[in-house]
């Protein structure tokens, strides 16, 4: 049997259901032979009532919450888009002359675009878009009224408190890549663009990504031919980028075209490789050494005829090592001990001074006054990180001991900033943030820290001296997609 009352106060109906059972069952007491029944109540909303949120990002905020942000630059750069939502199953209609107004202290420093629509249909929604203007790094709120046809709550609220932020010496979080990827690769392109290139998650990644930073958005560019991880990618005089072996060691090369977003076929190289090195020479080649599959041999890559040649091979088998062009055309290679310079003018390596630690998964940095910055990394047997950093001198051929890392790092990125200073970043996952390397005192300090704990990124600096990182792996955030920009 069923009955039912519309209850006046909370705008519902009220059903109740009475089961009737004619058998009796001892064993249940609440089945009576005498019909007594189990009541359910149901409930359900009616009448012409629709309940107004509001979204902004992932996150819904309800009538009289609060919302906080902080941004870098004045929002009318970087606009604020918000939802207006109709989660239910009638029409909401916004009622007033203005469908978004704003109560603030100084409305000049808040401007609305209005949404499109007056009627929002069930489980539709319409937006609207939120301007902040602020030239001091004062805090400001306002708030934010949306008349509307809700009988509960006809003048929905939300509070906005907004914040320039100073972000020298920061991280910000700018959002998210496409894809989740480690052991990729990014090139910042002569357009300003960067390139994003393959990596790891879950299955090895042929896809690219662009980052531009006028937008600070990422979208997908060409695929490569193969997926590719542990490969290399090199920025050729001409523009393109050169990209070289990875997982599984191919010896296949491909080249991306900026004027295009597509890849290509190249050369092929004279053995397979991964976790090579790549360096691009002042004549315009490209010297490829070690890796696995011929941890001692070396390449070259000249891109007028799209072709690899043997050139002399290391005195050292060598793989997940760094080679870096110096001031006068050679290029240093640093791992093992002794470490080598290649002679681009004889195509011949010849051993220069040993390190003061022998490392591996380091970072090795040339310096605005010729020195090379070689920090971090694993003992050579793998068996523990390092925090200590050196300095090579070429002058000398040798390499002395310099000011030593807060806190050990290996598979980390070093990127040298506009002002001369050595920005490290990641590494291990267990610290937050970034360390700076002055040239001029041979000490690093710490930076605040980032907003994602990060190895297996990807560190580039941008032209207007910014940084950004990408992607990247910890235990505890697993594969990222997040991305951030370091402001010096």
């Amino acid at each position: 049997m069923l009955k039912s009352y519309f209850d006046k106060l909370s705008k519902t109906t009220i059903f109740l259901l009475t089961i009737l059972n004619c058998k009796p069952n001892y064993n249940n007491p609440f089945d009576g032979a005498n019909g007594l029944g189990i009541h359910f109540g149901l409930l359900a909303s009616v009448g012409s009532q629709a309940t107004i949120t509001v979204k902004i990002g992932d996150t819904e905020y309800k009538n009289g919450d609060t919302y906080t942000f902080n941004v870098t630059k004045s929002n009318y750069d970087n606009p604020l888009d918000i939802l207006i939502l109709n989660n239910t199953n009638i029409n909401l209609n916004l009622t007033g002359a203005e469908k978004v107004t704003l109560e603030s202290e100084n409305n000049s420093n808040f401007l609305v675009a209005q949404p499109g629509k007056t009627t929002i249909i069930p489980g539709g929604s319409t937006f609207f878009i939120l301007y902040f203007n602020n030239n001091t790094f004062s805090e400001k709120n306002a708030k934010i009224n949306i008349p509307n046809d809700d009988l509960s709550n006809p003048n929905y609220s939300l509070k906005v408190i907004g914040k320039i932020i100073d972000p020298k010496n920061s991280f910000i979080a700018i959002g998210n890549l496409n894809t989740s990827r480690q052991y990729h690769k990014s090139i910042l392109l002569q357009n300003g663009k960067v390139l994003i290139i393959g990596g790891y998650n879950s299955s090895y990644l042929s896809s690219v990504e662009l980052y531009d930073p006028s937008s600070g958005t990422f979208r997908s560019t060409g695929s490569m031919g193969i997926a590719r991880s542990y490969h290399t990618a090199t920025l050729l005089q001409n523009g393109k980028v050169l990209i070289t072996g990875g997982n599984g060691s191919p010896s296949s090369a491909e080249l991306y075209d900026p004027n295009t977003g597509t890849f290509s076929s190249t050369g092929s190289m004279g053995t397979g490789k991964s976790y090579h090195t790549a360096t691009l020479l002042q004549n315009g080649k490209v010297l490829i050494t070690g890796g696995n599959g011929s941890p001692s041999s070396a390449e070259l890559y000249d891109p007028n005829t799209g072709t690899f040649s043997s050139t002399g091979s290391m005195g050292i088998a060598r793989s997940y090592h760094t080679a870096t062009l110096l001031q006068n055309g050679k290029v240093l290679i640093t791992g093992a001990n002794p470490a080598e310079l290649y002679d681009p003018n004889t195509g011949t390596f010849s051993s220069t001074g040993n390190m003061e630690t022998v490392r591996s998964g380091h970072t090795a940095t040339l310096l605005q006054n010729g020195r090379v910055l070689v920090v971090g990394g694993r003992y050579y047997n793998n068996s523990y990180y390092l925090l200590s950093a050196e300095l090579y001198e070429l002058s000398t051929g040798k390499f002395t001991v310099t000011g030593s890392m807060g806190k050990e790092r290996g598979e980390h990125t070093a990127t040298l900033l506009q002002d001369g200073k050595v920005l490290i970043i990641g590494g291990n996952c267990d610290i937050p943030n970034a360390d700076i390397y002055d040239p001029s005192t041979g000490v690093f300090s710490k930076t605040e820290n980032l907003g994602k704990i990060r190895s297996y990124h990807n560190s580039t600096l941008l032209q207007d001296g910014k940084v950004l990182i990408t992607g990247g792996f910890c235990s505890f955030n697993g594969i990222l997609s997040s991305a951030e920009i370091y402001y010096p």
